[in-house]
């Protein structure tokens, strides 16, 4: 069987074919992104004339008696220029996008196509609702002129659509690329690319690949990727400091440690084999098993890959993590060996901040798989000529816990690596000043997402996720954090001691879109999609509320409130009112929401 060549496809061209998602695969998931993806063929197509953008691969197979393709990695941005397409153009072939065993699915696509209401229905897949909903958003104020421009740059924007080789297990292929992050290779062809640059020195080319093997492990602190005698040298006597100053300077400390790598190699596996076989003798290596406990105590909200990306956005002095034409940059910005060693020398400084500032997720102890949001440093302590190795809060207390769930607050709102600017954020002002405000740092950053989400004229789905989750962080922050009850003015907040962000990204109306029993219809009436209505939930907890009553909702599942600060102040109001969730309830808490949140964005 001949086997289609990779194809450079047009978005306009896309869908003049059939494609099928198979059963396997993830749910659609997109949110945020969706606005990153519209960003970036505004931001890239100017001339239309001459300008033209590639979104990616497109991993497909079709075998030769099947005229469609079944997808095997980029559903998630078909199935959104799909409903992009579905938006701008609604002649679109309706069989054009098929999920596999799945009819809600298909169901909720053929709502969307016909415009009706019932797209609405608990029978529909909320989440490609707002993805439509979201697209619809984008364009709402836009000109009819800016729509039309906008379909036009479609013809510019391609993707490569490869075939997979023949004989490709699908299932191991899709569970590979979704468990270490997109384009696997990109980060090795990098790494040899750079390495090259330094060729004709084998004790730069040895630091350059020792950093950089260093590094690629995401989910340990960096200290603990090098052997006990480089780790003093490099982040000095407590493990936690990085004072070095370039990679000359790192050579020149490596290069003093007397050491054979490979004749320790060689003596470490004969150890090993001996302990084996050796009755009573310690079975276990200290330094080893203490970097496996690490291994599975933290895990690193990024792949190393994107982990790169980050790196070379620093260095550039921009904010885009696509990896669209990333190793030409790298080739652009490492023509020779000084440009290279300093990539090298950035990405290790950076990762040494990313691992004291940024934070990952820890294994509560005692508590089987789940995880907790944790900010920490890696720290040794020498007393007596006794060594201890501990993790520490990289702030005091109360600091640390407010930069830790203002950072939640931004992880769970950018999912994906590529919308997770913030990180860059912090980087780049690291490497400016160690000493650089955090907090201040990121709630400017909050606050400009927040700005531009245009929330005080938004309604229903098109409240962007950022207003939420940093809306809960200053009810945090002010009511949490103030010790002084009397000057809050939601103290009952106090309580929640132990609250912190959870992975939400379904809005919810507290009052339901669909009216149940004798509950009156708010469907045509604004309060159902007003602010005050409304509180970010996860979407298997917002399946369980379905279209209970607020009253219900609160008494059947009380847990579920507490996801949200501005829930649970929407319970209290509705509780303290003899009357229950009222329109007048609604317009009121939406207004006095909207208030803090446009006080906060006008402070500088």
């Amino acid at each position: 069987m001949r086997r289609e060549e990779p194809t450079i496809i047009k978005v306009v061209d896309l869908f003049k074919e059939q494609y099928r998602i198979p059963i396997y695969q993830r749910n659609y998931t997109w949110g945020e992104e969706i606005n990153q993806l519209l960003d970036d063929i505004e931001r890239n197509i100017k001339n239309i004339e001459e300008d033209e953008y590639y979104l990616g691969n497109l991993i497909v197979n079709r075998k030769e008696d099947e005229k469609l393709f079944e997808v095997i990695d980029g559903q998630q941005r078909l199935t959104t220029l799909f409903l992009l397409c579905l938006y701008l153009d609604q002649t679109l072939i309706k069989k054009t996008l098929k999920f596999e065993a799945r009819k809600k699915y298909r169901d909720t696509l053929k709502a969307i196509l016909k415009k009706e209401s019932e797209q609405n229905k608990e029978d529909c897949v909320e989440e490609l609702i707002n993805g439509y909903n979201r697209i619809e958003a984008y364009f709402k104020g836009k000109e009819i002129s800016e729509k039309e421009t906008f379909k036009e740059k479609l013809n510019n924007i391609k993707l490569v659509r490869v075939q997979v080789p023949e004989g490709t297990d699908f299932n191991q292929y899709f569970e590979i690329m979704n468990t270490r992050g997109e384009q696997l290779e990109l980060h090795e062809i990098v790494k040899a690319r750079l390495l090259k640059k330094l060729i004709g020195n084998s004790e730069d080319k040895r630091i350059g690949a020792k950093i950089w093997e260093a590094c690629e492990k995401m989910d340990t602190y960096i200290q603990m990727n090098f052997n006990s005698e480089e780790r003093t040298p490099i982040f000095g006597s407590n493990w936690d400091s990085f004072e070095v100053k370039n990679f000359e300077e790192l050579k020149e400390k490596m290069s003093e440690i007397k050491q054979e790598e490979e004749t320790e190699k060689n003596l470490k596996e004969i150890l090993e084999e001996f302990e084996k076989k050796a009755e009573g003798y310690p079975k276990e290596n200290k330094q080893d098993t203490s970097k496996e406990e690490e291994k599975e105590r933290f895990e690193s909200i990024l792949t190393f890959p994107n982990f790169v990306l980050q790196v070379n956005a620093v260095l550039d002095g921009n904010s885009n993590l696509s990896d669209e034409k990333f190793i030409e940059k790298i080739e652009e910005n490492s023509k020779d060996a000084s440009e290279a060693k300093t990539f090298l020398f950035e990405l290790l400084r950076c990762r040494f901040f990313y691992d004291n500032y940024i934070i990952k997720r820890e294994k509560i102890k005692d508590g089987k798989d789940e995880r907790e949001w944790s900010l920490k440093k890696l720290f040794r302590e020498i007393k007596l000529g006794d060594k201890k190795t501990e993790y520490k809060n990289v702030k005091e207390k109360e600091e640390n816990d407010r930069l830790k769930t203002l950072q939640a607050c931004l992880r769970i709102t950018y999912t994906s690596p590529i919308t997770m600017e913030w990180i860059t954020e912090v980087l780049r002002s690291l490497a400016k000043d160690k000493n650089a405000n955090l907090i201040e740092v990121l709630e400017k950053y909050a606050k400009r997402r927040v700005e531009k989400s245009k929330f005080e004229e938004a309604e229903g789905f098109g409240f962007e996720r950022i207003v939420f989750s940093y809306l809960d962080y200053i009810l945090y922050r002010d009511n949490i954090l103030n010790r002084d009850e009397n000057t809050v003015k939601y103290p009952y907040l106090n309580k929640m001691k132990e609250w912190q962000f959870r992975f939400r990204n379904s809005i919810e109306h507290f009052y339901p879109q669909e009216s149940m029993g004798e509950l009156e219809d708010w469907k045509d009436d604004r309060e159902l999609n007003d602010f005050g209505n409304l509180a970010l939930i996860t979407a298997p907890d917002n399946s369980r509320f379905s279209n209970f009553p607020p009253e219900d909702k609160v008494r059947i599942f009380p847990e579920i409130t507490k996801q949200s600060l501005k829930l649970t102040i929407m319970e209290v109001e509705m509780n303290k009112n003899e009357g229950g969730w009222t329109k007048e309830l609604v317009k009121k808490h939406g207004r006095e929401m909207k208030k803090i949140l446009k006080e906060e964005c006008e402070k500088r």
